[in-house]
């Protein structure tokens, strides 16, 4: 008894889903779907570098960086060229003495 009630209830499932039609989108839906990924596929990408006003910037910055590393290297060579080997001995005590 228990099983024909059981088939009973599978076949009034069975019945209702044939009653069933697929969804449709509405029209278009692919393409604006395709669109809208395209668009956040964009959105995601880092585009910070990319920009002319940042990359003139960052140039710019490193620009004058380089020329101020430059300006003090030249600073600190002359100093050094003015040393002399008796500085030299004085400051690591290796001076010779005399009777």
């Amino acid at each position: 008894m228990k099983k024909i009630a059981n088939s009973q209830i599978t076949d009034q499932y069975l019945e209702s889903l044939d009653g069933i039609r697929p969804a449709e989108p509405k029209a278009f839906f692919y393409d604006r779907l395709i669109d809208r990924l395209a668009n956040e596929q964009q959105e995601d990408q880092w585009s910070f570098p990319l920009r002319p006003t940042w990359m003139i910037a960052s140039l710019t910055i490193l620009l004058i960086v380089n020329t101020l590393i430059l300006l003090r290297k030249d600073h600190r060579t002359t100093d050094r060229s003015q040393a002399t080997i008796e500085s030299f001995a004085n400051a690591y005590d290796l001076q010779i003495s005399t009777y």
